[in-house]
């Protein structure tokens, strides 16, 4: 979330959005948002497991949570790249999703955005 934060405003240069999301209630997500200084967009109140059925990501029965998943989204709203974490690690870095952004926005494919 950190190194999201950090680079928001260059993906906001970019022209990238960007929207976590977390099954926590919406006050438990503003004061982990405000500990850390994030003011990214951020969707609340998930259903963990109707979650983990719709995009696949790890499900922890016994404490009902999920684990991190990120994606790169197209602008038609399909998935170019998705990370599926069973932890800590496997995550997307916000350099290098920036970075693969930011190299298909130069190429002529019409798979992500030109920049002007």
């Amino acid at each position: 979330m950190a190194d999201y934060q950090r680079l928001y405003k260059e993906f906001q240069a970019s022209d990238i959005g960007i929207v976590m999301a977390s099954v926590n209630d919406k006050a438990t997500n503003q004061a982990l948002m405000d500990r850390h200084g994030v003011d990214i967009p951020f969707a609340y109140g998930l259903d963990a497991e109707e979650m983990s059925r719709a995009v696949g990501c790890h499900y922890n029965v016994d404490d009902k949570f999920i684990e991190a998943t990120g994606f790169l989204l197209q602008p038609d709203a399909t998935v170019y790249l998705g990370a599926y974490s069973t932890g800590v690690l496997g995550r997307i870095r916000a350099d290098n999703a920036l970075s693969v952004i930011r190299y298909y926005q130069t190429k002529d494919t019409g798979f992500l955005p030109e920049q002007d």
